[in-house]
């Protein structure tokens, strides 16, 4: 018996990564990097502000196939499919 997690997902699984380019700059989030652990902070939007603040890059992840119904996470909302980063 699987476990429903996200209904709103229709794939059987998604994929995370460690690491991420975006507009040519790498972004890394990975607790076992070299010598130690290296997880990049960005500037992000959070709850709607217009302005930015620091987020701490946990991980990314890899949304294969969303139904078309909103699924809030916190104070996001994922609307499709696409690549995302947690913070």
């Amino acid at each position: 018996m699987k476990e429903v997690i996200c209904p709103n997902l229709i794939a059987d699984q998604v994929q995370c990564f460690s690491e991420a380019t975006v507009y040519g700059h790498l972004y890394r989030a990975n607790p076992f990097y070299y010598l130690g652990s290296q997880h990049d902070w960005d500037q992000v939007e959070w709850g709607g502000d217009t302005c930015l603040v620091p987020g701490h890059i946990l991980f990314f992840i890899d949304i294969p196939q969303w139904r078309n119904v909103p699924f809030e996470a916190g104070d996001s909302t994922i609307t499709e499919s696409g690549k995302f980063t947690v913070i």
